[in-house]
C-alpha cells in the first residue's frame, strides 16, 4: 500500500527567530530573512530525522487500500479530522463512528471499531483515501529539542555556503540530541 504525505498547514517552529536572534548574538535585523529560512529548515530536518512532529501540523495522507490497520507515520497525532474514499469519481466521507485512533509512542494505528467494515464500494485508483489529521507538538523534550535546533541554526548560520544541513546537524552535536529521541523504523 503506497502512502503519500501531504503537509497542509505548517506550524510555528518550537525555536522562534527572536530566541535564535538571541542564541546567535545577532542584534540586527539584516539577516532576518536568512535566520528565519534556517530556523524553518532545521525543524523540518529536525523532525524528519526523529520521525516526530515539533510542531502541531495539519496533514493530509492518501493511500490506495482500505487494511485492518492503518499507520500513521507521524507522531505525536493528535486527531484524525476527516476519512473519506473515492467512490464514483466523487470524495466522501467514513463516519467517525467506523473506526478510532489508537496512539502509541512510535506510530498511530487507525482501527475500525467492533462489527464495522471499511467501504467496499471505492473506485480502483492510486490515491483514492484521504486521511486528514493533525500532530501534536512533541513536548516531552522541548527544552532539548529547541537547543538541538539552536546547535544546528547556530552551525549553518556560522558556515553558511560551505556545508550541508545533514553535515551541519553531526559536526554541531545536534544530532547527538535528535538521536535520543529518533524513532526507528523497521
Amino acid at each position: 500500500m503506497s502512502q503519500f504525505y501531504e503537509l497542509t498547514a505548517p506550524a510555528v517552529s518550537p525555536l522562534s527567530v527572536a530566541d535564535a536572534k538571541t542564541y546567535l548574538k545577532v542584534t540586527t535585523t539584516a539577516d532576518d530573512t536568512l535566520i528565519t529560512s534556517l530556523v524553518d529548515v532545521v525543524t523540518q530536518y529536525g523532525e524528519k530525522y526523529t520521525g516526530r512532529e515539533f510542531r502541531a501540523n495539519a496533514w493530509k495522507l492518501t493511500i490506495d487500500d482500505f487494511a485492518d490497520r492503518i499507520e500513521i507515520c507521524k507522531n505525536p497525532v493528535a486527531s484524525i479530522t476527516s476519512i473519506k474514499y473515492t467512490v464514483s469519481g466523487v470524495l466522501t466521507d467514513i463516519l467517525s463512528s467506523v473506526y478510532y485512533l489508537k496512539k502509541t509512542t512510535q506510530a498511530a494505528l487507525i482501527l475500525l471499531k467492533e462489527n464495522q467494515s471499511w467501504p467496499e464500494d471505492l473506485d480502483d485508483i492510486e490515491a483514492g483515501i484521504e486521511i486528514v489529521f493533525v500532530t501534536a507538538a512533541y513536548s516531552l523534550a522541548s527544552s532539548q529539542i529547541s537547543h538541538a535546533l539552536k546547535r544546528h541554526l547556530s552551525y549553518l548560520y556560522m558556515n553558511r555556503g560551505d556545508c550541508d544541513i545533514k553535515d551541519a546537524g553531526k559536526k554541531s552535536g545536534a544530532h547527538d540530541i535528535y538521536d535520543q529521541f529518533r524513532i526507528s523504523r523497521v
